[in-house]
């Protein structure tokens, strides 16, 4: 037999009807009335149909084996006990988690923790954009020392590096002076071979300072002030070789460095 929809009044309705009117369930209410003594004056009592959950507790009691139409009637109040239970219950014997409450201890971290406040992301900011935020940042002390660090290192670096390079023009401006000075012993040139042999490892020379010197320490100092400079929250700053980028910050550089002073 199909299992009423225990959301269904009409459905609950018509199994207890179904039930009452079946030969187990009137034997048992003439057994019921004959074992009651019967009062003296007044209507007999009727069986109260209203109250589903009463309904089932009498009759099972009695444990009937009798069928009706098929179906026997403990068949039909197991039909009926899902609705004993309510129909918001899906599953009786889980418990509702408790609800959720913050303990000590969140709470305390919670209270205890210093507010840190959001800074905005002005990395992708215009130039435009940047100029009133650069008017504030210039009356900070320590970006002012901050910024004429920079240049100072910056100097320093270009310094050490020309003079390198130097040194290799010189070496091999000495070597050619050496061939003219042998060629002229013997009333001769220099040759265009020892010319062209000379030419060529001063380039390779330069080449290779160039590749292994230059570029990654003008590239490590680029990517310091990069940081330094985002640090102090200064727009368009942050580490990056994207040329689109890297405008913008020589030209936010440029004010910044004409704000502190030529001499920074």
């Amino acid at each position: 037999m199909n299992v009423p929809n225990i959301n269904d009044p009409a459905a609950v309705a018509a199994l207890l009807e179904q039930l009452k009117s079946s030969t187990v369930w009137q034997e048992l209410t003439t057994a019921r009335s004959n074992a009651l003594p019967l009062p003296e004056s007044g209507p007999v009592p009727q069986e109260s149909t209203t109250s589903v959950e009463g309904t089932p507790q009498s009759i099972t009691s009695n444990e009937p084996s009798s069928n009706f139409g098929g179906t026997s009637v403990a068949s039909l109040l197991s039909q009926l006990k899902p609705f004993s239970a309510g129909p918001s219950v899906q599953n009786p014997s889980v418990a509702p988690p408790p609800p959720k409450t913050l303990s000590a201890r969140s709470h305390a971290s919670l209270t205890s923790e210093p507010f840190v406040p959001i800074v905005e992301d002005r990395r992708h900011y215009t130039f435009r954009e940047s100029l009133p935020i650069l008017s504030e940042l210039v009356g900070n002390p320590s970006l002012v020392e901050a910024v004429k660090k920079m240049k100072k290192d910056q100097d320093d670096l270009e310094r050490r590096l020309w003079v390198d390079r130097e040194a290799i023009y010189t070496k091999y401006d000495g070597k050619l002076k050496v061939a003219q000075t042998k060629a002229q012993m013997i009333g001769i040139s220099v040759s265009q071979h020892e010319l062209n042999m000379i030419t060529d490892a001063f380039q390779k020379e330069i080449r290779k300072f160039d590749h292994e010197r230059v570029i990654p320490a003008w590239d490590g100092l680029v990517a310091r002030q990069q940081a330094e400079l985002a640090q102090a929250h200064v727009p368009t700053m942050f580490v990056t070789g994207e040329a689109e980028n890297l405008e913008r910050q020589r030209q936010v550089a440029g004010v910044l460095e004409t704000i502190v002073g030529p001499k920074a």
